[in-house]
């Protein structure tokens, strides 16, 4: 998962860490404050992770099959 981390580009690397990251405490407001501070809304926030975690997960699937092959 690392190597895909780094694959991504930046930003969305770095919003899928904020993003999680945030799931401590009171997760809800701390995601309303990030996306507040990108300023865009919690639905965009929830599409662009969904997006990121669409990468990341195909990169992921792309190393195992070559794994496997």
């Amino acid at each position: 998962m690392e190597r895909c981390l780094k694959k991504l580009p930046k930003a969305e690397a770095s919003l899928l860490g904020n993003y999680y990251l945030a799931a401590t405490g009171n997760p809800m407001q701390a995601r309303k404050n990030l996306a507040d501070s990108l300023g865009i809304s919690a639905n965009t926030l929830r599409q662009r992770v969904f997006l990121a975690r669409q990468s990341l997960r195909a990169c992921m699937t792309a190393i195992g099959r070559k794994k496997r092959g």
